[in-house]
């Protein structure tokens, strides 16, 4: 019997291949977002050569451990740790106004040059940046994340963080308009109805992941503040 090889099998896995290939390199790579900002995975953050070389004076760190540097590095760095999860359950938006004041402060001088990096640069970490990017940039959610993903194909906050940047930028936006004066808003109760959420085990694939659902309430917010400001 006579066998043929497919081009079109060929060609998929020639893709696959080159994709995964394309995946594993920028992991291991500092990706500059916007101007002296970049964002990382772990092995970039502990190559002190390569921190020397692109010049970086700030490192926020967000993962569950903090990588050490040596002597001669730690008087050249400034640095922030959260310590968290890659989890749709975790809460990420409590340290979002900090994350973000810390960039900002940091790029105020021309100086300097900052790296956010989690163990791979593609949830925790671009979680923060996009945060970074809608609250000086002006840009929604959903913008923020593609612009980070251009720069970084692999970028892919989980489904809870990206509900939480949602509420992060209607809590900055809100506070904004209102003025310095007033940080109970919508954008607060959204927070704390945040921590509220319930969690759900999804069966029907068999692998038992964690899936973040909106309650009721929350639903309701979001709604509500929509509605208002289209009216507006």
């Amino acid at each position: 019997m006579l066998s043929f090889s497919s081009p079109t099998l060929q060609i998929a896995t020639a893709s696959v291949t080159t994709t995964a290939a394309s995946s594993r390199s920028l992991a291991r790579n500092a990706t500059l977002v916007v101007p002296r900002l970049y964002l990382s995975g772990l092995l970039l953050a502990q190559d002190e050569d390569q921190l020397i070389k692109l010049g970086i004076t700030h490192v926020l760190t967000v993962m569950e451990l903090e990588p050490s540097f040596s002597a001669r590095m730690e008087p050249r760095l400034r640095r922030m740790h959260v310590a968290i999860p890659d989890s749709s359950e975790a809460d990420i938006l409590r340290y979002l106004d900090d994350t973000t004041e810390f960039i900002k402060t940091a790029l105020e001088n021309k100086e300097h040059k900052v790296l956010v990096h989690c163990a791979m640069g593609i949830s925790r970490s671009a979680t923060v940046v996009c945060a970074y990017l809608v609250a000086t940039k002006g840009f929604s959610p959903d913008k923020s994340i593609s612009f980070v993903r251009e720069k970084r194909a692999i970028v892919c906050p989980n489904l809870g963080f990206r509900q939480q940047l949602d509420v992060f930028a209607l809590q900055y936006n809100e506070t904004k308009a209102a003025g310095s004066g007033s940080n109970i808003s919508t954008g607060t109760r959204l927070s704390k109805i945040f921590g509220g959420m319930t969690r759900t085990r999804d069966i029907g694939g068999g692998n038992g992941r964690s899936v973040v659902k909106q309650s009721a309430e929350y639903q309701s917010e979001v709604a509500t503040l929509s509605r208002d400001r289209t009216n507006s």
